[in-house]
């Protein structure tokens, strides 16, 4: 009692675990999972910031399933290990290992006084909180410039949709949409330039509409 992630907790005899991270909020007690907030989507390779809310100063455990195997026990999915947290609303830092997979996935987190918690099991106070959450793999982009104008292939998430944006003006760029592209099953993707070349340089990105 007294100890809990974001504004509130309810109190439950034992997991309510599914596919969607849902089981607690649909009780009749209604959603309290509430204490961590995610600025955007999770990307392989990269560095992803959680905002977390705590009732007062504990200890934070958090795992996401990166690769999407039902479980959190693979390399680089724990991404908080006893992490100190103060009362109110803080930003942490966790990383996302390259191995991650395209999907929506399950992720936990744990905070209360004492250490070392794993992903289950009882424990003398504090929160479990469960979220689904979208994991994206980078999108790696390359330029072919053999033939007329310049041809960019991308390789990323399958099935994902991206807009292909070009620029200019470096290192202060200002970016123009060329076209939009939805990646094929294996990822990949490809978009012309015919205006390419007649630029002294242009670079490009891939974005999510």
């Amino acid at each position: 009692y007294g100890m809990h992630l974001g504004a509130s907790a309810d109190a439950d005899a034992d997991g309510q675990p599914n596919g969607t991270a849902s089981g607690d909020d649909l009780d009749a007690q209604g959603d309290d999972d509430d204490g961590v907030v995610l600025a955007r989507p999770l990307a392989g390779g990269t560095t992803a910031t959680f905002e977390i809310t705590a009732s007062e100063p504990g200890l934070l455990n958090a795992w996401v399933d990166f690769n999407g195997d039902g479980d959190w026990s693979d390399v680089g999915e724990q991404v908080f290990m006893d992490r100190p947290l103060l009362a109110g609303t803080q930003t942490l830092e966790g990383a996302v290992p390259e191995v991650a997979t395209d999907a929506k996935v399950t992720a936990r987190f744990r905070f209360g006084s004492e250490p070392g918690l794993s992903p289950i099991g009882v424990a003398l106070d504090g929160e479990v909180e469960d979220y689904l959450v979208e994991v994206i793999v980078g999108t790696r982009l390359s330029i072919d410039w053999s033939g007329t104008g310049v041809t960019v292939r991308g390789q990323g998430g399958a099935g994902r949709v991206q807009d292909i944006e070009y620029t200019e003006h470096l290192p202060a760029p200002s970016w123009q949409h060329l076209g939009t592209r939805t990646a094929d099953g294996m990822g990949r993707f490809e978009i012309a330039d015919p205006q390419a070349s007649n630029t002294v340089h242009r670079a490009y990105r891939s974005v999510l509409p």
